[in-house]
């Protein structure tokens, strides 16, 4: 009875997904900025690799997983600062995955203590879908359930919307945004999917909805004492659905963070991180789902890794560059 309730409580946030999100969340959200915002290439300041992974929803089979990895490095050209990017992300939720790959570049500019990047980003969106149903409750015997596949084709025939084989269209997809950032403060704000494309199914040609994202955070030290307190937001809507993601946490010693975050009408999360040693750099966040879910799920899990180093070192004495946890 159980499996059939996880079965059905997952299809459901199967269809709810297909509907209401294209673009992954991560709470880590304020190490992968460059997957939101094509304007925060180069704005470390050094070549910076973060890799970023999730698994949502303990206890479902089928459940979200994924994955992503963005590099991003500034560079210059005469008098002028560039930067350039690249994004990758796989996301996979029942028998649908996605993979996204996207090179950004930003052109970037002294404002007061700091830089504004006006960026742009374009690469490709696959959308592959392999329908294979499940059905559990068939073939009971006592507490045995034996799980049932159906033939795709007699699915699609019945719903012209189901593939009756495994289909993976890609299209092109556009990005553009500005993200300003000095050594305590930075901000963006960003649109994706701007092209809007279409993903040409052989019976459906769903289209990519154009996101908008707002994120900002502010590295506000304590005087006299080896703290810092981080607060960050983010924001993103698709004009009919929004979330809003609030964070904030306590940094000692520009080394080590702790924190939590709230995901509006969906999670409590806790988070951890530290310098493992001096350029690198790993983190560690679990969701409590605040919804109905939590009945089924032990919750999500992700993990980050971020490796940062500067391209031209300047050898200076007793100096030390923290990574940056802003």
């Amino acid at each position: 009875m159980k499996r059939r309730k996880n079965s059905i409580v997952l299809l459901l946030l199967l269809c709810a997904a297909a509907v209401a999100q294209q673009d992954p969340y991560y709470s880590h959200y304020m190490f992968g900025q460059l997957g939101l915002n094509p304007g925060a290439a180069g704005s470390h300041e050094m070549v910076c690799l973060t890799a970023l992974g999730r698994s949502q929803w303990q206890g479902f089979e089928g459940a979200p997983r994924l994955v992503n990895f963005n590099g991003h490095m500034p560079f210059a050209i005469g008098k002028t600062n560039h930067g350039v990017g690249l994004n990758f992300g796989q996301d996979e939720i029942g028998f649908e995955r996605k993979i996204r790959l996207n090179l950004s570049y930003a052109y970037r500019f002294d404002i007061g203590n700091g830089r504004l990047g006006v960026g742009i980003g374009g690469g490709i969106y696959n959308d592959a879908l392999e329908p294979t149903w499940k059905f559990p409750g068939a073939g009971l015997t006592g507490t045995t359930t034996t799980a049932i596949t159906t033939d795709p084709a007699a699915q699609s025939s019945a719903d012209p919307a189901v593939p009756a084989a495994k289909e993976n269209p890609t299209a092109v997809d556009l990005a553009a945004g500005v993200f300003y950032r000095t050594d305590e403060l930075y901000v963006g704000f960003s649109s994706t999917h701007l092209n809007q494309a279409k993903l040409k199914f052989q019976n459906t040609s769903p289209y990519l909805v154009r996101h908008y994202h707002v994120l900002a955070g502010y590295l506000l030290r304590i005087s006299n004492t080896p703290f810092a307190l981080n607060p960050s937001f983010l924001i993103s809507t698709d004009a009919l659905t929004s979330q809003v993601i609030l964070n904030n946490n306590l940094v000692f010693k520009e080394k080590y963070y702790l924190g939590f975050s709230y995901r509006m009408g969906n999670a409590i999360v806790g988070m951890l991180g530290l310098e493992l040693f001096k350029d690198v750099q790993v983190g560690y966040s679990y969701d409590f789902e605040t919804t109905k879910i939590r009945s089924y799920s032990s919750g999500s899990h992700e993990v980050m890794l971020r490796y940062s180093f500067e391209l031209f070192k300047e050898k200076l004495p007793e100096q030390y560059k923290s990574i940056r946890f802003l």
